[in-house]
């Protein structure tokens, strides 16, 4: 996935649980959320790029970048899903993908390196993705709390109250530091 996104000078970061687990406190997730600068027109490059080791559908993943939703692929011999999300008139998700940094991490039994959003986007996407989800995920929100745990002093708490007012977040963001 990432020699695909490499080769095809993509920009990308990885965010979701993923993330969270890197800042924060790890947890097992089902699927890895790639944050992705891809426009529809690239979608069969990026495929090809894959090969046969993916099963996806390139007419659902450019339909879903039109109407910027995720789509997803699955690593056939693994199973694991790939959710990706397109940042195409989303500020807040390019900005992810700008403030994102290089981190090492064993995942899939070797040491690989990857953009990941930073602990700051991770914890306003899970907050963004509670509440547009209405409010009821323990996961999200203990996922938010584990980065504070081990981020806390570390955190750069004005870009987040002024990237939380953008987003419509403060109070939610608020709450969490109370």
């Amino acid at each position: 996935m990432l020699a695909a996104l490499d080769k095809l000078e993509i920009k990308y970061a990885v965010g979701g649980s993923v993330a969270s687990s890197m800042h924060g406190i790890a947890r097992f997730t089902g699927d890895v959320d790639i944050l992705v600068d891809m426009h529809p027109t690239q979608v069969t490059d990026f495929l090809d790029a894959l090969g046969d080791g993916f099963a996806a559908d390139a007419d659902h993943i450019r339909n879903a970048f039109r109407i910027s939703r995720p789509a997803n692929l699955i690593h056939i011999e693994s199973v694991y899903k790939f959710d990706l999300f397109p940042v195409s008139g989303n500020r807040f998700r390019l900005a992810e993908i700008q403030r994102s940094t290089m981190r090492e991490s064993n995942l899939f039994g070797e040491s690989i390196e990857f953009a990941v959003v930073s602990a700051e986007d991770a914890i306003l996407a899970k907050l963004d993705w509670i509440r547009q989800s209405g409010g009821g995920s323990d996961k999200q929100l203990n996922d938010i709390l584990g980065i504070i745990a081990i981020q806390d002093d570390k955190l750069d708490r004005a870009y987040m109250s002024t990237t939380a007012a953008e987003l419509g977040l403060t109070a939610e963001l608020n709450r969490l530091f109370d």
